[in-house]
């Protein structure tokens, strides 16, 4: 378990909130890659996506899984020329594809209206080793920085 991991998950201890922590048996960066690895519900898993705005800096988009990001509704939301961080951009900000947690990515977090609907949630835990598995709630409890928007194509 990595230093982004073992910080979440002191921090999930010390607010009360029930987490679980996921072996997905080896790296998994895709959804695909968690879904042919372990039992988790698929319609529960969210997927957290880093991109960078001319004007508004980082932020991070989360879908469900199985859904796409819809570039037009994002670009006309934020009034911005956007882009996906390349890989060496995460890098720099600490982060590799498939690692991103909604509770700690850094920059505003933009959420689909979708994901939401979810009483439970399976996401990137910051260790591409593991997933975690945690009450949609707690993205309101540990995030003051939350958009909820539909984001979907």
């Amino acid at each position: 378990m990595n230093q982004k991991l073992s910080s979440l998950t002191q921090l999930l201890d010390e607010k009360d909130i029930s987490y679980r922590v996921i072996d997905l048996g080896g790296e998994a960066v895709r959804t695909r890659d968690v879904l042919d690895r372990v039992d988790v519900d698929p319609k529960g898993i969210v997927k957290t996506i880093m991109f960078k705005g001319k004007k508004t800096g980082v932020f991070c988009v989360s879908v469900l899984g199985s859904d796409r990001v819809s570039y037009p509704k994002l670009r006309a939301f934020l009034d911005d020329k956007i882009s996906t961080l390349r890989p060496e951009e995460m890098r720099e900000l600490g982060w590799e594809p498939g690692e991103c947690c909604p509770l700690s990515v850094p920059g505003p977090l933009f959420v689909d209206a979708s994901v939401l609907l979810r009483d439970v949630i399976n996401t990137g835990s910051g260790d591409l080793r593991y997933g975690l598995e945690y009450s949609v709630s707690a993205l309101n409890e540990l995030r003051d920085d939350i958009t909820v928007l539909d984001v979907r194509e």
